[in-house]
């Protein structure tokens, strides 16, 4: 305090100043100032370097000392609370500070705005390379079913490897490859395809409504193998996920049916025609059901109802290949080709596939139990337009040979054999065929024209083949036929 006072003054201490609170913040004011800049102030009246406080701590500390210094002590603070309160949060007083804190806030918001527009932008692109990923796939499922509708299931098939790597979890792709195994009649694959490439793949979700056209897939498959009961489990399935199609309540009626249910087939009719299953498609799943009970007359009454009054033409085919087995299974075998003929004529060709098949079958059967060579000029002919419409495969060509090498056209039944090996490469069944047709070739001869060494060599490499499939167990009897010819050939002495 008594530095703190003018020595040189006139004045007593006493008339000067009282000793107070006041004073005690000056002198931690003081002292402050002492600590941050290293100078002294020898008395009250020393003025304070403002310049260098605010440079070695900041403008709101500067202020905080130079008010507890004042050499008026009305301007100081009121006390040493105001003062504590001053130097609460003094950085946030500080212009530097406030303007760091601005330009904080500004970068954080062009931070926000930033990453809102990368988020944004993210987005779009994702948006767009899924919608670029969607098309693709739908482009490729198109392809499918256009293949599909060909014929061309090798090249359906790679599609579909292409289509479900790109979004595993739709079922398009899959629905349409099940379709192009069913339409080959590889209802074993048709079903094991669905039951682990479908059910067992964690990324599709089983309870997408295109399930129901994959369960009734299955379940028809089921029912090509005569598997019913099988069939009937798939339609449980199919019900769950919500296929309520009068045509599947149809055919679950006729699995039931066959599966000894006759009560559960009548309410499953009765359930089809309640969602509006049409007259003809009663009458058929009637016949279905006559004919799982033995009643082959009204089924064939059924069948033939069906067959007069549809206009679909998927129904109709179904009604005549049923009908045309009734009666192959009554041993009626001319009624059976007729009824497949006119299915053949009233049909369009993209409904005729497994009727077309069937009625070769019959006529080839027709001309191996008659000797008529009609019926199996008419099998050439329908084997032909089966090539033609893009549905041959390994059989469509071996049944050609037969048929051609019984009606004695050696040579055509040679170019089918050599566009088989074209098409589908060597193997002994082939030779076997080519060592037939070399041995009725060779009969039409004199003895005395006759050579079996092109029919030796046909057999040695089907022989040689045939022995190395045998490690799978496929025996053929035609080879043992054709083992006996040739012990004939060369105990007759043909082969010297």
């Amino acid at each position: 305090y008594i530095i703190a006072l003018d020595s040189a003054s006139e004045r007593s201490i006493g008339n000067y100043r009282k000793i107070d609170e006041k004073a005690d913040i000056y002198s931690v004011g003081a002292t402050f100032y002492h600590l941050a800049t290293g100078r002294r102030m020898r008395d009250y009246r020393d003025q304070i370097d403002y310049d260098l406080l605010v440079s070695r701590t900041s403008e709101a500390f500067a202020q905080i000392i130079a008010k507890a210094v004042e050499k008026d002590p009305n301007k100081r603070f009121n006390s040493a609370f105001e003062m504590f309160q001053a130097f609460q949060n003094v950085e946030r007083k500080d212009g530097k500070y406030r303007a760091l804190l601005k330009r904080q806030t500004a970068v954080r918001i062009a931070l926000f705005a930033c990453m809102a527009g990368f988020i944004v932008m993210g987005g779009l692109g994702i948006h767009t390379i899924r919608v670029e990923r969607t098309d693709e796939y739908n482009d490729l499922v198109e392809k499918q079913e256009e293949y599909r509708e060909a014929g061309d299931y090798e090249k359906q098939e790679e599609t579909f490897e292409e289509a479900s790597a790109i979004l595993p979890s739709s079922l398009e792709s899959y629905y349409q490859n099940a379709c192009a195994l069913y339409e080959q009649e590889a209802y074993q694959d048709c079903i094991s395809f669905i039951e682990y490439d479908v059910e067992q793949n964690e990324k599709i979700d089983l309870m997408q409504p295109r399930m129901a056209d994959l369960y009734y897939l299955e379940a028809e498959s089921h029912m090509e193998l005569e598997n019913y009961e099988n069939a009937v489990r798939t339609f449980d399935k199919l019900f769950q996920v919500g296929g309520f199609e009068e045509e599947y309540y149809r055919d679950y009626a006729i699995a039931l049916a066959y599966n000894g249910e006759s009560e559960k087939a009548q309410d499953a009719l009765d359930e089809a025609v309640e969602l509006g299953l049409t007259e003809d498609s009663v009458y058929y799943a009637r016949g279905e059901i006559d004919r799982s009970l033995g009643e082959l007359e009204r089924a064939e009454s059924d069948f033939q109802s069906c067959i007069n009054i549809s206009e679909d033409p998927e129904i109709k085919a179904r009604a005549y290949v049923t009908l045309g087995d009734i009666y192959e299974e009554q041993g009626r075998d001319q009624d059976q080709r007729d009824i497949l003929a006119e299915g053949h004529e009233n049909l369009p060709v993209e409904n005729q596939m497994i009727l077309l098949q069937r009625l070769i079958q019959a006529d080839m059967d027709l001309a191996e139990r008659t000797g008529n060579s009609t019926y199996a000029a008419e099998a050439a002919a329908l084997l032909q337009q089966v090539i033609e419409q893009g549905w041959d495969t390994y059989d469509t060509y071996d049944n050609l040979v037969v048929l051609h090498e019984r009606m004695g056209n050696y040579q055509e039944a040679k170019n089918y054999l050599d566009q088989m090996v074209k098409k589908f490469g060597e193997d002994y069944n082939i030779y076997k065929r080519l060592a037939f047709l070399e041995i009725d070739y060779q009969e039409t001869k004199s003895n005395a024209q006759r050579n079996y060494q092109t029919f030796a060599e046909y057999y040695q490499k089907a022989e040689k083949m045939y022995q190395e499939q045998l490690k799978n167990n496929d025996t053929d009897e035609e080879m043992q036929l054709l083992q006996n010819v040739y012990q004939q050939v060369a105990a007759g002495g043909w082969l010297n």
